[in-house]
């Protein structure tokens, strides 16, 4: 039983989640970027019961129904976000006047781990289920709504920074960064964003053959930059170079929705897996929903 500032761990004993010794960082072994680590507030995130449970959600549903290597989890793509934002934050610092601060690195990379908190199980399938019952229910404001019950627990954030980290997730923070700090938008919630790069890493791994990148796709933040836009404040500049990668990202999406997201099996999949949820419904078993 959750409560404010509190959770229940395994053995039914109310324990907080403190604040992580800074030494306390978290190393992962990552099937696509290899060994990296994280800082000790991400590995606190990481060790509650709302972020575990991704490692029980598949990224790609019942696509291993046709695809039997698609096993990774949300769990593994939400660190490799993160990673990513790390990396991402890093370079533009290099040219930054003003660099990025810990606090707001603190944020990017919570916002980063915690964007797909909310996905509901068999990934995208949940929102069909519940709407066949007139529950109106979309993860990213299920993510929204966890990841608040996270950061109230956490000792060293901040409301302001809560507040942050929420609407980075939503792609709503616009109004609460100053100019100079608008790119902080772009980077958890945009086109070319570290969840979508991520992800479709992460799947061309998970399931090869389907697309074959000139070069990976976290290649585009080695040369990031912060420009300044007028009416805009800043933004993110890719550089000249690396615009036919953008494009191939763009196309690896819609070869990716093609040929497996969609693919007919697939698809004959999730019908098969609604009627086994809707018969457990029948049955009496009762979704939390």
């Amino acid at each position: 039983m959750e409560r404010v500032g509190m959770r229940c761990c395994s053995i039914g004993v109310i324990i907080p989640l403190s604040k992580a010794d800074d030494a306390d960082e978290l190393t992962v072994h990552d099937a696509v970027y290899g060994t990296f680590r994280l800082p000790a507030y991400v590995r606190t995130v990481v060790q509650t019961a709302e972020f575990m449970r991704l490692k029980h959600l598949k990224q790609l549903g019942v696509s291993n129904a046709v695809f039997e290597a698609a096993v990774h989890t949300r769990y593994d793509h939400c660190l490799g976000a993160c990673y990513l934002a790390g990396c991402l934050l890093d370079e533009v610092n290099k040219t930054l006047d003003k660099p990025v601060t810990e606090d707001e690195r603190k944020c990017v990379m919570l916002a980063a781990v915690m964007h797909d908190l909310g996905h509901g199980p068999f990934s995208h399938l949940w929102e069909k289920f519940v709407e066949e019952y007139g529950v109106h229910w979309r993860h990213e404001r299920s993510s929204v709504d966890l990841a608040q019950r996270v950061l109230d627990r956490m000792e060293g954030v901040s409301e302001k920074q809560i507040n942050l980290i929420c609407a980075l997730i939503r792609g709503d923070a616009s109004q609460l960064l100053p100019a100079d700090r608008q790119f902080m938008t772009q980077i958890v919630a945009s086109d070319v964003d570290v969840d979508r790069c991520d992800y479709l890493q992460r799947d061309a791994h998970g399931v090869p053959g389907i697309i074959q990148p000139s070069q990976p796709f976290r290649r585009l933040f080695e040369r990031v930059r912060v420009v300044s836009v007028q009416g805009k404040g800043s933004e993110l500049a890719y550089h000249w170079e690396d615009y036919p990668l953008v494009y191939e990202m763009a196309c690896a999406r819609q070869t990716f929705h093609r040929r497996c997201y969609q693919h007919p099996k697939v698809l004959g999949a999730e019908l098969m897996m609604l009627d086994v949820m809707h018969e457990a419904e029948r049955a009496g078993f009762r979704f939390a929903r």
